[in-house]
């Protein structure tokens, strides 16, 4: 026997009943209640034999809670340890003779103190579970008593109360031994009812279900909730996340991306405590062999090491850790990504499944390089342990500050801008500041006991965070939002949001399986869709609402290998060793095949008998398009491998220029226009000079609201927000102000113009349209189908509408009460073969069929061919043909090699030809009726393209690009235009006489014409 006192021989003696199932009896130890397999659902009520474990093991974790029972907070939470390693000398009522895990000397200051603890232990025939509770409020003197898991009875703790115990369980059938955990699923104070449940998990901490492993949920990737810039509404996190260089290219991302996580209190990594960046990717080893991966956004995930000899990936954790022959480690995502460590847990290499790599060199244990295709790389220096500066090769550089705890404090980014960051206690980010408002911060966030727990903006707005851990089993975060609106978010034990209620009352839930996947979406109009998953995690079967399915399947790299949709086309894809997909075959039939190079990139892709290629540079990027005509485009590229050049197979050049940061400052086209666009030191575009010189101004507010446009003429167009930045009003050059009301959920309700006339919509709970009423009363009555779709529309003072839809959301029919119909028919594909409209017994009635490239090449109208068309291998139309016409005679088209149609001739001899500037606009169009009769048009443009003559014909612009004159060289008469503030038509001057003026009122009508 491992425990004195215990036979595991007599079920009786251990509290268990026929079958091993556990109920309620006096055993001595405290009434512990029967489990209900009702309220269970993994209905764990049996003990297993040792046969199906596979060895004894014993775990237990404690947590200590202050506070108020309504407003509890984790003071500690233990470690998850093996009781072998505590050595228990008796059971019960003997002391283990251990040096207490946890420390009770500050008991005495608290106010309320829950402290919860349970352990597993594996007992003959029998794997059992402890579970206590202790309560405390302060005066009590009681004796500290673990009852129920044979703990020294004798202990004593002043001011802890023993609240009654839980029930013990048993592991469910056919779990590994290493492969469970319990979620401690109860209400400490007022006795209420435990509802506890295992879980497919360990309970040796290593998979995310097991309580109060918040690294699990650091970083935005973790299934939890967000609010504000951003906080974990689960867990009270703060995050946040920069890129600081980055590369395109082929292969993995070639990118610096920073990530704050307040919570983590890890050691400090090279840019401070709380920050990890995109190769700051590490593996670490506990007791029991088991992996903890930190990914690069900090979030850290626990791999089990299970008697088969391998790594388990914990539930809802779709990437695999491996240890290699070599003693190497190596983490696989889904699409065959992989990330590989050295023994020591090292960051080495990242590839992708074609070999294309990212590489990782250290000196003396710092990371100084990395290292990709085509010459990309990454420079780090450090100062004092600290990243002091990163460049690229491109030979941007940025720049780092810390102070003197080791925080990072201030960024200057590649234009040479500074970001500022400040801490509190413990490392906890509190404010943000950017380099266009360096003393105003974006935020302040206020913590409590390591949790955001109020957010102030710049502009004084406040979001508060309640946060309510009780029941264990499903704790919520109130949200009171910067408007004073409420909402709820609802987790389970890996902190992932399961129920979100909005300021409404409206409910949308999505809880997840024992794979760790989301089982089903339940919306707030309570519309349910569920999922099917493989055992790698794909999903393979979508039930929605209204009983549609979409499926797929995938093969053991997780490469899709074949998909159907709601109509149940079927399309089927094939892949080479590697998992580069060759080809695509769809139902009915229709056929794209591709070739690639050895590094992934897409050489060639054909379907319907045309063939487009493809070239690259060494770092991967798209240097050349050539169509299946052979007609070429190419692109070029700057060090950084940003666009700076597009030229189509004329030989028409478009440039562009971005700065340092990557903001593009210039755009040339093939004619010497130039668009140049700036920027402020926040990254938001300021000014817009088109190619005339005429420039636009845009303004913001701290937290990048726009609050106001000028135009080239000086006007200015003023924007206001509420709390929550919802557009609350928009004020004309004229003072004249149209706003906009918004529900609690931030939904659009009203819009209210100048004059006070005021349009209001209602919504469901998802936000569908349901009601639209006018100014002047009249209403559109809007319903829809458990998908969202349309499904009915009614005038109040009109008919009303019915929609009809295929399974794959497509418009099949519209009905009005007035027996007016409307079909559309569709092949399996997607492409329209029919149309009709009936209307008291008359039906028209259209049929289309199509090429293999999804091309219409023939109508028949009620039945009767009416038109063919022919398309070059590049999808121009080149032939036109009407059946009916006397001889069945072609219209033609030919085009230029970059595509634009230059000429057409009709079936009686007439024709039409295009010619174009250098900028690709047409210049002149020259029509022939006969054998000599010429009728020509020639254009010329300024550089905003706006046409300035037409055969002797002349048109000027204001800065806005308005038509201000116009002079018709026949009758040597100018015409010009007046413009009021807002752009409304004023006057008409024909000659020396005003031929028209026009006044409007506030909201932009016209209120006396002539």
């Amino acid at each position: 026997m491992d425990w004195n006192g215990f036979d595991a021989s007599d079920p009786e003696a251990m509290g268990v009943g026929d079958a091993y199932t556990v109920h309620g009896e006096n055993d001595g130890y405290g009434d512990r209640g029967s489990p209900n397999a009702d309220d269970y659902p993994y209905g764990v009520t049996h003990a297993i034999p040792p046969s199906a474990l596979g060895g004894a093991n014993c775990y237990l974790r404690y947590v200590i809670w202050t506070g108020t029972a309504s407003s509890p907070d984790a003071l500690a939470i233990g470690p998850v340890v093996p009781l072998d390693q505590q050595t228990p000398q008796g059971y019960p009522g003997e002391s283990p003779d251990v040096t207490p895990w946890f420390d009770v000397d500050e008991a005495e200051s608290f106010t309320q103190a829950a402290i919860e603890v349970f352990a597993a232990k594996h007992l003959g025939d029998a794997i059992w579970l402890w579970m206590d509770y202790v309560y405390a409020s302060v005066g009590d003197e009681a004796t500290f008593n673990y009852n129920g898991m044979g703990f020294s009875q004798g202990l004593s703790i002043p001011h802890l109360t023993l609240i009654e115990p839980t029930t013990y369980w048993v592991k469910p059938g056919g779990v590994p031994n290493d492969d469970w955990s319990v979620n401690i699923c109860s209400q400490v104070a007022g006795a209420e009812t435990t509802n506890s449940a295992l879980v497919d998990a360990a309970l040796n901490g290593s998979l995310p279900n097991v309580p109060f492993q918040r690294g699990f949920a650091f970083g935005p990737n973790s299934g939890s909730g967000s609010r504000g810039e951003p906080i974990n509404t689960s867990t009270g996190n703060f995050y946040t996340q920069h890129s600081d260089l980055s590369f395109p290219g082929k292969g993995p991302a070639m990118s610096f991306e920073r990530t704050y996580n307040s919570q983590d209190t890890t050691p400090a990594g090279r840019i401070g405590p709380g920050w990890t960046h995109s190769f700051e990717t590490s593996v670490d080893f506990i007791s029991g062999d088991r992996a903890i991966v930190t990914y690069p956004d900090g979030r850290q995930v626990r791999f089990p090491y299970n008697a088969s000899g391998v790594y388990r990936s914990p539930a809802g954790v779709q990437e695999r850790f491996i240890e290699n022959d070599d003693d190497t480690l190596e983490l696989l995502f889904k699409d065959q990504t992989s990330y590989h460590y050295s023994s020591a847990g090292v960051l080495e290499q990242i590839s992708d499944r074609y070999g294309n790599s990212i590489d990782c060199s250290y000196t003396a244990g710092f990371l100084t390089t990395v290292t990709a295709s085509g010459g990309r790389y990454f420079a780090l220096t450090y100062e004092s342990g600290r990243l002091s500066q990163i460049e690229d090769s491109a030979g941007r550089s940025v720049s780092f500050d810390y102070d003197a705890a080791g925080d990072l404090t201030g960024v200057t980014d590649a234009n040479g801008n500074i970001t500022t960051y400040t801490y509190g206690d413990e490392h906890q980010l509190t404010s943000h500041a950017g380099p266009e408002h360096p003393f105003t911060p974006f935020f302040t966030n206020t913590y409590t006991a390591s949790k955001v727990t109020s957010q102030t903006d710049a502009l004084d707005a406040s979001m508060t965070l309640t946060y309510n851990p009780y029941p264990l089993y499903a704790p919520s975060t109130t949200i009171t939002d910067n408007r004073g609106s409420t909402s709820q978010h609802y987790y389970d034990q890996a902190f992932r949001l399961v129920k979100d209620v909005d300021p409404l009352g409206g409910v949308a839930e999505k809880p997840y399986g024992e794979n760790g996947l989301v089982a089903f979406d339940l919306d707030r109009n309570r519309q349910p869709t569920t999922y099917d998953y493989d055992t790698n995690g794909n999903r393979t079967l979508t039930t929605f609402a209204d009983d549609a399915t979409r499926g797929a399947g995938y093969d053991e790299q997780n490469n899709l290998v074949w998909s159907r949709d709601e109509s149940g086309k079927t399309t089927s894809y094939s892949y080479d060793a590697s998992g580069t997909c060759l080809e695509s075959i769809s139902d009915p039939v229709r056929t794209s095949t591709f070739e690639y190079y050895d590094d992934g990139l897409v050489k060639s892709s054909h379907s319907a008998d045309a063939t487009t290629t493809y070239g690259y540079n060494d770092t991967g990027r798209l240097t050349s398009a050539t169509n299946p005509l052979g007609r070429e485009w190419t692109l070029g590229y700057d060090s950084a491998g940003r666009l700076t050049r597009l030229t189509d197979p004329l030989d028409r050049t478009t440039t562009f220029t971005p700065d340092a940061g990557s903001r593009l400052r210039q755009i040339q086209d093939s004619g010497s226009n130039v668009f140049s666009f700036d920027f402020d030191d926040d990254d938001r575009m300021t000014a817009f000079t088109d190619a005339e010189g005429n420039r636009t101004d845009f303004g913001y507010d701290v937290m990048g609201n726009l609050t106001s446009v000028t135009d080239a003429t000086s006007r200015t167009t003023s924007y206001t927000h509420d709390p929550n930045y919802n557009l609350t009003g928009v004020t004309n050059a004229r003072g004249n102000t149209t706003s906009y009301g918004y529900d609690a959920a931030n939904r659009l309700t009203s819009v209210t113009d100048a004059v006070g006339n005021k349009w209001s919509y209602l919504l469901d709970a998802v936000g569908n349209l349901m009601l639209s009423e006018h100014p002047d009363g009249r209403t559109v009555t809007l319903s829809y189908t458990p998908r969202d779709r349309l499904a009915s529309a009614t005038l109040s003072d009109g008919p009303r509408y019915e929609f009809d839809y295929t399974p794959t959301g497509w418009i099949s029919a519209a009905t009005d009460d007035a027996s007016h119909a409307w079909s559309l028919g569709y092949n399996a594909l997607g492409w329209i073969t029919s149309s009709s409209d009936s209307n008291d017994g008359d039906t028209f009635s259209v049929n289309y069929s199509h090429d293999e490239a999804g091309r219409v090449t023939g109508i028949k109208v009620s039945g009767e061919e009416t038109r063919t068309y022919g398309y070059d291998l590049a999808g121009n139309l080149t032939t036109l043909t009407v059946p009916s016409d006397p001889g069945a005679e072609h219209t033609t088209y030919t085009y230029n090699d970059a595509c634009q149609r230059i000429s057409m001739s009709l079936p009686d001899g007439s024709a039409a030809r295009w010619d174009y500037d250098q900028v690709g606009r047409v210049a002149s169009v020259s029509t022939t009726t006969g054998a000599s009769d010429v009728l020509s048009f020639d254009y010329t443009r300024d550089g905003n393209g706006n046409l300035t003559s037409e055969n002797g014909d002349r048109y000027r612009y204001d800065s806005l690009s308005r038509l201000s004159a116009w002079y018709d060289h026949s009758t040597d008469t100018t015409t010009t235009y007046g413009y009021d503030a807002n752009y409304n038509l004023t006057t008409v001057t024909v000659g020396p006489s005003i031929a028209a003026t026009f006044t409007y009122d506030a909201a932009d009508r016209i209120a006396s014409p002539g």
